[in-house]
């Protein structure tokens, strides 16, 4: 009688047994839409500006990306109609002829070198409905400060020295000149910050608060016929930095929770960044030790850990960061390690508090 009842309740610790595992794969599939429920609301990086390392630690300047106004465009207003404006939304592309020599007045470096600056063109007031596109040919002379090639992080400011354009052969503009610069007595400070990436090359994060001088003049037949001035102002012109970046999200963490103090538990630890960055693991044991930050691992792939516990209750927490040091919030795991003689019947009887009715049939069978 006595194997029959024993022989009973190993077939209930089997089934009991089955059903957490499927228990288990349930919560593990929940998880998993949970990691692709969050990937909906994903932000696109939209004009990171990357440049490769020279060899000396450091990136050569300007970029090859775009530089583009952050608030307002330029705008020619005086001489013109009241109430009436001309908007110039900025591009400044296309660097070539570039001479860099060391030294200069910020001690840093001379950039010389000229470019193509687009701009898309609307009027407004009496001007609604005069929509251009111009490309008008610039040479800049920046200069900037010194920097410490091979630094993970390289500061350091700069100004716009003289920029200079001409636009000839417009049938609407007789007369396009721009030009901004200290050497105009026209301010334009600006700064760059190059940060080193995983990858070995070079995150580029540049502006300059430009201060531009504006004077046209309209052509006969043309819309601005009889219209002529000069329009200073001031805006900002920023390379590289026009992205949205998200953190990774909140891991989610897949192992054991009941185990045998002293034995080796291996735990899986994955995440999905919205912006496909790579990720970095920190992981709390929840004993007074941890992992520090171990990466890069590729996002949504899985990582693994394990560690050893003493008898006890503990929380297992971890969080992830992306390439830009943004944070996640903490990932969660409660994690039970009892006396190794006590494990199977703490197991059996913390697994029948699921399952009334099999509770109930052996309470009877053992009593």
């Amino acid at each position: 009688m006595r194997n029959k009842k024993i022989g009973i309740i190993i077939c209930m610790m089997l089934l009991i047994t089955s059903l957490s595992v499927s228990a288990s794969i349930e919560e593990e599939l929940t998880q998993s839409d949970y990691l692709m429920d969050e990937t909906e609301e994903i932000l696109l990086i939209i004009d990171q500006c990357i440049a490769p390392d020279n060899g000396s630690g450091t990136a050569d300047l300007p970029a090859d990306c775009p530089y583009e106004s952050s608030e307002d465009p330029f705008y020619i207003i005086n001489g013109l109609p009241p109430d009436s404006t001309i908007e110039l939304d900025p591009i400044f592309d296309d660097f070539y002829n570039i001479v860099r020599t060391p030294g200069g007045p910020l001690g840093g470096e001379v950039l010389e070198f000229d470019a193509t600056l687009e701009l898309v063109v609307t009027g407004t007031g009496d001007l609604t409905g005069f929509n251009r596109y111009l490309a008008v040919p610039v040479s800049f002379e920046i200069h900037t400060a010194p920097r410490t090639p091979g630094d993970p992080v390289q500061t350091f400011i700069s100004e716009i020295y003289q920029l200079v354009g001409e636009l000839f052969g417009d049938p609407d503009f007789c007369v396009f000149r721009i030009k901004a610069g200290s050497f105009y007595g026209l301010p334009s400070p600006g700064q760059f910050i190059l940060t080193k990436m995983p990858s070995g090359n070079f995150n580029i994060d540049s502006f300059f608060d430009i201060t531009y001088q504006i004077e046209f003049e309209g052509c006969p037949g043309s819309i601005l016929q009889d219209y002529m001035g000069t329009t200073v102002g001031t805006t900002r012109l920023q390379q590289g930095i026009e992205f949205l970046n998200d953190p990774p999200n909140k891991p989610v963490i897949s192992g054991a929770t009941y185990g045998k103090a002293g034995n080796v538990y291996e735990y899986t630890f994955i995440t999905i960044d919205p912006d496909g960055d790579d990720i970095w693991y920190y992981t709390d044991w929840g004993d007074g030790t941890n992992t520090g930050w171990m990466g890069p691992f590729s996002s949504g792939t899985t990582h693994l850990q394990s560690n050893v516990w003493v008898e006890g209750n503990y929380t297992i927490r971890c969080k992830a960061k992306d390439l830009y040091n943004a944070e996640s919030e903490w990932g969660i795991l409660d994690i039970n390690m009892p006396r190794t003689k006590a494990l199977t019947f703490q197991f059996l009887l913390r697994s029948l508090e699921k399952f009334p009715l099999l509770y109930k049939i052996l309470n009877t069978i053992v009593i």
